[in-house]
């Protein structure tokens, strides 16, 4: 449960910190790249990875640079859906985009629902229509639709990273070593 919380605040503290750093001139995807180089150097020195037994073979680089792709990518449409929605309907649509995880978990993974799962993604799927319908009433036509797009985005960008890192795991790859050529991939394509 405080790993949850732990990573619930973080989330927060990242939107807070685009949001007031974007107001003193930084750019996103500057602040991106530097996230990415950061963590591709503390997973390294953190976790040890074994880098001299990768093998160029049988590594799935196609979910490495897809994943280092969409990482950034998402942060930006994070900073974008912070600037047109706002804060709170932000972070509402990364927490629902665990509704999408779910489903995928079912079609893709094969887990097992009950009721009560299938009536969580239902009420899920219900506030992410009201957040958006609601988005609507709140500005101009033209705001309302890039706050709108900016929302999805966070909302299927944030779901996707989920579904393709459990698909990731599920290979049976060292994780911390992908990890860290995810991190590297996306800060290099960060600052190119």
């Amino acid at each position: 449960m405080i790993l949850i919380l732990a990573a619930a605040l973080s989330s927060v503290l990242v939107s807070i910190l685009l949001k007031t750093l974007k107001r003193k001139g930084y750019q996103p995807l500057q602040m991106i790249a530097w996230n990415y180089a950061s963590a591709s150097l503390l997973c390294f020195l953190w976790f040890r990875p074994d880098i001299q037994h990768v093998s160029i073979q049988h590594t799935p680089w196609w979910l490495i640079i897809a994943l280092g792709i969409i990482l950034p990518s998402i942060f930006l449409c994070l900073a974008k859906s912070l600037e047109y929605a706002g804060i709170v309907k932000t972070e509402l649509a990364q927490r629902l985009s665990v509704v999408l995880s779910l489903l995928a978990a079912y079609f893709f993974f094969h887990e097992q629902f009950n009721a009560l799962k299938l009536w969580g993604i239902g009420l899920g799927i219900f506030a992410v229509l009201l957040v958006l319908f609601g988005q609507m009433n709140s500005f101009s036509n033209h705001q309302s639709r890039k706050a709108i797009f900016a929302l999805l985005s966070v909302w299927c960008g944030y779901a996707a990273v989920d579904i393709l890192l459990k698909y990731t795991s599920s290979l049976g790859l060292q994780f911390t070593l992908t990890l860290n050529l995810i991190f590297i991939t996306a800060f290099i394509l960060s600052i190119s």
